[in-house]
């Protein structure tokens, strides 16, 4: 079962990614901010993250220019509705997930990101 990590500062959004996700045969791990998904990374091994690119503290940007000083080469794929494609692809996502988006569309990102 391949493992995701959902960093996302709005509970209830967060939430929504956990169920789904979940249904689609993905075990979750989550994290508030950059900093708390950073400590994840620490003690979790996950094959993808999905990471809001716009959050208080740390946005998703910082985050993964964090993660990979850090190491980490996990796919990382951005989840905004601000910031273009390519702006988040030239900070370090493999992806992007622009918002709002159909959770289809999201199955099929992840097939494509995880192989």
């Amino acid at each position: 079962m391949k493992r995701l990590l959902v960093i996302e500062w709005d509970e209830g959004i967060r939430e929504l990614f956990v169920l789904a996700l979940s249904r689609l045969g993905y075990e979750i791990c989550t994290a508030s901010d950059g900093a708390e998904g950073l400590r994840t990374l620490e003690t979790t091994t996950v094959d993808a993250v999905l990471v809001n690119f716009v959050m208080p503290k740390m946005n998703g940007a910082e985050f993964i220019e964090a993660a990979k000083e850090r190491g980490y080469s996990v796919p990382m794929i951005a989840v905004s509705g601000h910031h273009s494609s390519e702006f988040c692809l030239a900070h370090g996502a493999v992806a992007v997930l622009r918002l709002p988006f159909q959770w289809g569309e999201l199955e099929s990102l992840l097939e494509s990101v995880l192989g």
